[in-house]
């Protein structure tokens, strides 16, 4: 009987002791509800809180200005300082990755002023904010640097070397000085209908004078409400630079001062269809004259002159022309040398412009164009050291073609007369023969 109380005794301390263990465990978890994880977000939120900036509330008094920097294109321009300046308040800002500034100040008059590099024009450096017109953007037009020369007409018409810009989209500034024109090659990158015009201090004229190598005396068309409108198509855009289209644009100050130039190259829209969208017909030349021609030794090239109405003859056994009678001298194209009044080999035009002539029926009604890029790189293989071949029938015939669509001799008023006042215009039966000449 003993043993039995002792061994309820011992039973009642352990389940006595078994709840106070468990009493014990859950007064602990009731004080400390929060996990270690829900612990660590708790604490990452607390810091989120603490580094966030406060919100800034503008009072009625206030105002939040802003300043904003552009290239030509509506492109931002950061890193640029723009200095603020009134009488409640004067500050230095620099503009951030978007091109802007921004502060906020009591509702007064603010001039703000940007530090302009030489890098660029800027037309206009100060403005004035009020709380009414609280927004303000400054354009800078990036400097152009000169591209290269080309020759073009000097007043007292001889020809001159003259620098020029290399302009594709945008805006460009360039300085005119005094009487000179101001050359601007426009060589586009994408088709399209493009806009030209000159933004300047003084009354200017703009023109359209041709191409890189034949830069004509006057304009090729004036233009409309002072701005020159090209449409550009995908045959003009070549696999290169030196392959596309390429447009002089000139600017000049009409009282002779010096003024300063922003043109303006906008494309406005696709391109509108004309007969340009028709397909070329490429010539090819004939194999029977593709034999190399070594020339002449120890004998000189002389241009032959047109003005003295020459006398060539087909040589019926040979196939070529020769000066004067069928037995002399051969006649010669300048394929790869230089020709007097285009100032450039006919490959030299190839090289930067569609070569080619269209053609048209007896009514007027258009027939097809026939480019020759490729027949005169063919025949540029045949020639000599000096750049010239043989004058055959097919050449004789693609001169004639071309001069005649281009109107390089048909008239001193036509748009496309090359001979100054060279009067070649009379002597049209021997025009063509300008480019060509022979071994003396």
């Amino acid at each position: 009987m003993k043993d039995f109380k002792y061994i309820l005794r011992i039973l009642l301390c352990l389940t006595l002791t078994l709840l106070l263990l468990v009493a014990c465990d859950t007064a602990s978890n009731t004080s400390s509800p929060v996990s270690d994880t829900e612990s660590d977000i708790s604490e990452e939120f607390s810091a989120e809180e603490s580094v966030s900036e406060p919100d800034v509330s503008v009072s009625d008094e206030e105002c939040v200005y802003s300043v904003s920097v552009t290239d030509g294109t509506g492109n931002p321009i950061e890193d640029i300082i723009i200095h603020i300046s009134g009488t409640a308040f004067t500050d230095t800002k620099t503009t951030n990755s978007k091109g802007s500034a921004k502060f906020t100040a009591k509702k007064d008059e603010y001039t703000v002023k940007i530090d302009v590099s030489d890098k660029y024009y800027c037309a206009r450096d100060e403005y004035t904010l009020t709380a009414e017109e609280s927004s303000v953007t400054f354009t800078l037009i990036k400097k152009s640097g000169v591209s290269g020369q080309l020759q073009a007409y000097s007043p007292s018409n001889e020809y001159m070397e003259c620098d020029y810009y290399e302009v594709t989209e945008g805006m460009y500034f360039a300085p005119v000085i005094g009487g000179e024109m101001t050359y601007f090659l426009f060589v586009p990158t994408l088709p399209g209908t493009y806009e030209i015009y000159a933004e300047t201090d003084t009354e200017t004229e703009i023109g359209f004078y041709g191409s890189l190598y034949l830069v004509l005396q006057d304009t090729l068309y004036e233009p409309v409400e002072g701005k020159i409108k090209f449409d550009i198509h995908d045959y003009n855009i070549g696999s290169t630079k030196d392959t596309t289209t390429s447009y002089v644009i000139g600017v000049k100050s009409k009282n002779g001062g010096d003024t300063n130039c922003i043109l303006h190259v906008d494309r406005t829209g696709e391109p509108s269809w004309s007969i340009e969208d028709e397909p070329w017909q490429d010539a090819v030349a004939n194999d029977k004259y593709l034999v190399k021609y070594n020339g002449e030794k120890d004998k000189k090239l002389v241009n032959i002159d047109v003005l003295k109405k020459p006398t060539i003859v087909l040589n019926e056994e040979d196939g070529y022309y020769h000066f004067g009678s069928e037995d002399g001298p051969l006649v010669l194209v300048r394929i790869d040398s230089q020709i007097d009044y285009l100032y450039a080999s006919l490959a030299d035009i190839c090289d930067t412009s569609t070569f080619g002539a269209y053609f048209y029926d007896n009514d007027g009604t258009f027939q097809y164009r026939e480019r020759y890029n490729d027949l005169i790189y063919q025949y540029k293989e045949s020639c000599d050291d000096n750049g010239v071949c043989p004058l055959n029938p097919q050449l004789a015939e693609m001169i004639k073609n071309v001069g005649e669509y281009k109107q390089w001799w048909s008239s001193p008023d036509s748009y496309g007369y090359i001979f100054g006042d060279t009067p070649v215009y009379e002597y049209q039966e021997y025009a063509w023969l300008f480019c060509c000449c022979y071994y003396e």
